[in-house]
């Protein structure tokens, strides 16, 4: 049981060995250790990875006994990452009072990776997913949060419109009071030939509040999510560019169809299809980035999504803006 005592491993090797011996623990509910466990998580002078492992661990036990400590664990005063940890187990219990909990510390200033975490395991859960989206509504995040989980939203490929929406706002988009519409079209037609400069939509494209470069490419390579765009100017013309920004279901170009499945323990998973079997069906999940297999027996929903690209991307921005977008995106690979 050395293992379990021990503070600070020497060599990285004997620390995964640690960590992952306390996760299995926790998994396994070895009651023995249980009191152990727990006094290592309120622990200073334990390694906070270790601490960490103990929270997975304990929450991943599936044992609804370990939910207040869980709650307590998620409180301020504690580690991050410790509390990342808490907050993500507690969902699969209480996915209410886990938002709440949320919302209030998102309101103040989160290391974005800690916030890239923690959004992860609120998107694995549909029920979970739906309870944040409440909470934050009621108590809006910290502008920085509010971008941390955007950018995490559209890496992940998630499909969430009224997430979207909330984070938009917090993040310091503020919507235009009429939402871009396919009956703009021929006002953005008319500033692109106008006045449109693609060199200030070149650097709309990458900036992180649009979140483009995480789904597209624009030099050949594949793009993560999204069709690569490099040939866009010349495969497409400037209307349906325009047509595609600011309606994104308007037309879902061939291999990008997303859909999603929900398990029957609540589970979620978006991404593209890659083969059906009266078995089984196989997704690629966007939030893991791997290739999934979930028997058809453990499926309980199954729809459509579209497109990923969220509706009303564009709604933070001014018309110069979107002109200055749409010329840049019309330009590439023409000469």
């Amino acid at each position: 049981m050395g293992i379990f005592n021990r503070r600070y491993p020497s060599k990285p090797k004997s620390k995964f060995l640690s960590v992952a011996a306390l996760r299995a623990a926790g998994v396994w509910r070895v009651a023995a250790l249980r009191p152990r466990l727990e006094a290592k998580v309120s622990d200073a002078s334990v390694d906070p990875s270790e601490r960490v492992a103990v929270v997975a661990g304990l929450a991943a036990g599936g044992d609804p006994k370990i939910v207040p400590r869980l709650a307590s664990w998620a409180q301020a005063g504690n580690p991050a990452k410790v509390r990342a940890a808490a907050l993500a187990g507690w969902v699969t219990y209480q996915p209410q009072e886990a938002a709440r909990a949320t919302a209030v510390w998102f309101q103040g200033e989160v290391d974005p990776a800690v916030v890239a975490g923690l959004a992860s395991a609120f998107l694995r859960q549909r029920d979970a997913l739906g309870a944040l989206t409440l909470a934050l509504q009621a108590q809006p995040p910290s502008p920085g949060v509010a971008r941390a989980f955007s950018e995490q939203l559209a890496r992940s490929g998630r499909h969430d419109p009224s997430l979207h929406a909330v984070l938009q706002v917090a993040a310091g988009s503020s919507p235009r009071t009429k939402p871009w519409s396919p009956s703009d079209i021929p006002s953005v037609l008319t500033a692109v030939r106008e006045k449109g400069d693609p060199s200030r939509g070149a650097q709309l494209f990458q900036a992180p509040r649009l979140a483009c470069v995480t789904c597209h490419s624009v030099d050949g390579t594949p793009g993560r999510i999204g069709p690569e765009l490099g040939a866009l100017g010349t495969a497409q013309t400037t209307e349906f560019i325009v047509g595609a920004l600011l309606d994104p279901q308007r037309e879902v170009k061939e291999g990008f169809m997303a859909h999603e499945l929900v398990t029957k323990d609540g589970t979620t998973y978006q991404g593209y299809l890659r083969g059906e079997t009266p078995d089984a069906l196989t997704l690629l999940d966007h939030l893991s980035g791997q290739t999934v297999a979930l028997p058809r027996g453990t499926v309980a929903e199954q729809r459509q999504l579209g497109s990923l690209m969220p509706a009303g991307l564009l709604d933070g921005l001014t018309l110069e803006e979107v002109r200055d977008l749409v010329a840049y995106l019309a330009g590439l690979g023409r000469k």
